[in-house]
């Protein structure tokens, strides 16, 4: 339900974003969606117990958009506050490295974990965490040379996605301020979801 509850409230992000409209791919992830929430609340019960189920749909719907927006909202909280305190770790990382370089072999293996910001085309902006045993002082000098010419890359990124993070959190409280457009835009699909019980 949970999975089901995010999903719907990520469509209906985007519905606030696109002003109320949802492409063809989109409409049919909706469509996906809501035919699996029916089939964990019972929907197709609810049609064959009322000559008018959509009022009790509609009212599950609206709980499962709140409480994916419950579940988004603590997920953006966690990150911006990662992002805020990305560009201190990452230089305290810098500063391990420069000393464990001065060190002697004895030293090695060693084992260091930074987290930064990246982008991928199919999930957009993440957080990710890099885990690296170093064996000796040359990994070593490799590791911080690689951490040093990134920072740059990694400093622009971490703004975009801490910009797109307070984006999301502003259109989240948009979608939950008003469900009456998504809600409104979602009918047709239950409808169609709604014969296919009878």
């Amino acid at each position: 339900m949970k999975e089901i509850a995010r999903e719907l409230t990520k469509l209906g992000l985007v519905h606030v974003e696109q002003d109320g409209v949802l492409n063809v791919r989109q409409s049919e992830e909706l469509r996906r969606t809501l035919a699996e929430a029916g089939e964990a609340l019972a929907w197709d019960v609810k049609s064959a117990n009322s000559a008018n189920p959509m009022p009790e749909v509609v009212k599950d719907l609206k709980k499962l958009v709140k409480a994916g927006a419950k579940t988004l909202k603590a997920e953006v909280a966690v990150e911006l506050k990662k992002k805020n305190s990305e560009e201190r770790n990452l230089e305290k990382t810098v500063e391990v490295l420069t000393k464990l370089i001065e060190k002697s072999e004895k030293a090695f293996p060693a084992e260091i974990s930074y987290s930064h910001t990246a982008r991928d085309i199919t999930q957009g902006f993440f957080t990710k965490t890099e885990e690296i045993v170093l064996e000796d002082v040359s990994q070593a000098k490799e590791t911080l040379a690689t951490v040093e010419k990134s920072l740059n890359r990694w400093g622009k990124l971490r703004l975009q996605m801490h910009e797109e993070l307070q984006q999301t959190d502003k259109r989240l409280k948009v979608l939950v301020s008003d469900l009456e457009p998504f809600v409104f835009s979602s009918r047709r699909l239950i409808d169609e979801l709604l014969l296919t019980f009878a």
